[in-house]
């Protein structure tokens, strides 16, 4: 796997079933996980974490949690992104308040332990793809939480999930002040904490595909 230092959040949807229970969650997981690694030979799951409509956590691309590892999720853009899949078809279906407040956690988490504000701008340039929305060598600013339409040719994360941006970014706020002042270690927080990952994130592995 190929690392660099997260800079951006850039988020999307499954547009797969919104009719899922939550013991069919990580089957799904296990289902991305072979079609990104198997069929399309990637490797690994192309999103960093997947959330279900739960609110439940999924570590997908292997380090995710404690690195910096390069995903296959914003053709043009993965370097130095950090890309959070929810999982189910936001361009027809809202995105559930349990969802918004953990891709709300896991993305403020990821920021301040990567030491940037989501709620800045930074300037990309295209390192150029089929799926890239701006040819390489194209420089633009965008907001450093963006969802995956914006730099690519798709729908992602649905137009219901870009309604909800008020809501999903206010979410990422609140969590990356929250953790930046664990890091910080001002008082009335613990810095023991400032290192974990929010509550209700799955760390397991799927299965490896028997191949």
């Amino acid at each position: 796997p190929e690392y660099a230092r997260a800079g951006h959040v850039v988020v999307h949807h499954t547009a797969g079933t919104n009719s899922y229970s939550a013991g069919q969650s990580a089957s799904i997981v296990r289902g991305i996980y072979y079609y990104h690694a198997v069929t399309l030979d990637w490797g690994d799951i192309g999103y960093n974490f997947l959330v279900d409509k739960f609110g439940t956590i999924y570590e997908g691309r292997r380090d995710g949690l404690n690195a910096g590892v390069l995903g296959a999720h914003a053709g043009g853009y993965n370097t130095g992104t950090f890309g959070i899949a929810m999982i189910g078809n936001h361009q027809i279906a809202p995105v559930p308040q349990p969802t918004i407040n953990s891709v709300g956690q896991i993305a403020g988490w990821r920021a301040a332990q990567s030491g940037f504000d989501p709620s800045g701008t930074v300037s990309l340039t295209s390192e150029g793809s089929q799926h890239a929305r701006y040819r390489a060598g194209d420089t633009r600013t965008f907001n450093r939480f963006h969802g995956h339409r914006d730099v690519d040719h798709t729908e992602c994360p649905g137009d219901e999930a870009v309604k909800q941006w008020p809501s999903i970014r206010a979410a990422t706020n609140q969590a990356y002040s929250h953790v930046s002042n664990l890091i910080a270690g001002n008082p009335g927080t613990n810095p023991n904490q400032q290192n974990q990952p929010p509550q209700g994130t799955q760390n397991q592995r799927p299965s490896s595909p028997k191949i």
